[in-house]
């Protein structure tokens, strides 16, 4: 039994081990690469060939700024490039980046980065051909603009 027990051991590699041996403060140094990750990964697939891949890095984008505040730090360069997707060729495009754009907005009113993205890509989108798009946008210019001053 005990040199049944060793071979199990044997079979445990060290990689298994490492999450219950690794530091905590290690740990939160492989999370912060593995965002930093993250963020190359979703700004290639932003800049992607195929609408789906697009649509789905933009809505990924958009969770991961409302759930993780480490995203916070890339607000700016990232609004940028989802600002430039308003102008896409696919409408579905065109308007998960109207949601994620207004997402970035809502969580940080006062970067300025934000903001411009924001005028940029959303306010022209009221002349959009589809008219789904300009009452999403309306009701976006409502909620960031009207919407706060009222309040």
């Amino acid at each position: 039994q005990q040199q049944q027990q060793e071979e199990e051991e044997e079979l445990v590699t060290p990689r298994t081990r490492l999450p219950l041996q690794t530091p905590l403060s290690e740990a939160t140094s492989q999370s912060i690469e593995c965002i930093v990750d993250i963020n190359e990964i979703l700004k290639r697939r932003i800049l992607d060939d195929r609408p789906a891949v697009r649509k789905a890095a933009l809505q990924a984008l958009e969770t991961l700024v409302k759930t993780h505040p480490q995203f916070q730090k890339s607000f700016g360069e990232h609004s940028v490039l989802v600002s430039g997707r308003c102008m896409d060729i696919a409408m579905s495009i065109r308007k998960q980046a109207l949601v994620t754009l207004a997402e970035f907005v809502v969580q940080s009113p006062q970067d300025p980065v934000v903001v411009g993205s924001w005028v940029r890509g959303v306010l022209p989108m009221v002349m959009d051909s589809e008219s789904s798009i300009v009452d999403k946008c309306l009701d976006n210019i409502f909620e960031v603009i009207i919407d706060p001053l009222c309040n």
